[in-house]
């Protein structure tokens, strides 16, 4: 079931694009989480910028986690507010919802899920190329026992490459 949802989610994505007569990007997402434990996740990205302000997208990709010593896979839809920009500079709130998994052939094993508001920074390098860097978030997560807390705080910072079509 969860693969058919994260298959759905990157259908919509890519039909929103060929639709849309907006920007269309693509993406690379490298990102650091350190609390208790230590993960690192790579992810590449789809999205389109319906305009200066709004834009939706998702990542799916994978990292390593260091409390279960595993590798995990991740899938990771976002809708992007922009409430302040220029031509350079760009303040982003990022509403995400992210879930990783521990892929283990025929059943994979739930990892964690984290859901809330990232603020980042955005920079406009040229017409095509974005550079985004992201620390915290304010929202809650999913623990693998299926007990919640909230997730406030700078624990986390991501890394983002895009090129706008």
């Amino acid at each position: 079931m969860r693969k058919l949802s994260i298959l759905l989610i990157v259908m919509v994505s890519c039909h929103f694009s060929v639709i849309a007569e907006k920007h269309f990007d693509l993406g690379f997402t490298g990102a650091i989480t350190y609390t208790d434990y230590f993960s690192a996740s790579v992810e590449p990205t789809v999205g389109l910028e319906f305009n200066d302000f709004i834009a939706v997208g998702t990542g799916l990709g994978a990292g390593y986690n260091s409390e279960v010593v595993n590798i995990f896979m991740i899938a990771e839809p976002f809708v992007r507010f922009t409430p302040y920009h220029n031509d350079f500079f760009f303040l982003d709130l990022r509403l995400n919802s992210a879930w990783a998994w521990l892929p283990s052939g025929e059943e994979d094993k739930f990892l964690m899920a984290q859901h809330g508001l990232i603020p980042a920074l955005r920079f406009r390098l040229s017409e095509h190329w974005d550079i985004t860097a992201d620390a915290g978030i304010f929202g809650v997560q999913e623990y693998i026992d299926r007990t919640w807390s909230p997730a406030i705080g700078i624990k986390s910072f991501g890394l983002w490459a895009t090129y706008r079509f």
